[in-house]
């Protein structure tokens, strides 16, 4: 379903358009149930991804900031 799904106006492709497509079409679709208090997070692109990402997290008192990579990353999306 998901190489049916067509980008939207901000170029996204929305994986909610996908799985509704499945649901409409009697297809299996699971989900998890988040536990109370977890937050679920938009990691559609590279930098809210690596924002969120725990393992890429800094901390001001080891590192003052995103690591150079990461900066000509954000400074030059594609």
């Amino acid at each position: 379903m998901i190489r049916r799904v067509q980008p939207d106006a901000r170029g996204e492709i929305q994986l909610t358009n996908a799985i509704q497509w499945m649901c409409d079409e009697g297809k299996r679709v699971l989900a998890v149930k988040l536990p109370p208090g977890e937050r679920r997070y938009d990691i559609g692109n590279f930098p809210s991804y690596f924002e969120r990402s725990s393992s890429s997290r800094w901390r001001p008192d080891v590192r003052p900031g995103p690591p150079a990579a990461l900066e000509r990353i954000l400074r030059n999306p594609r």
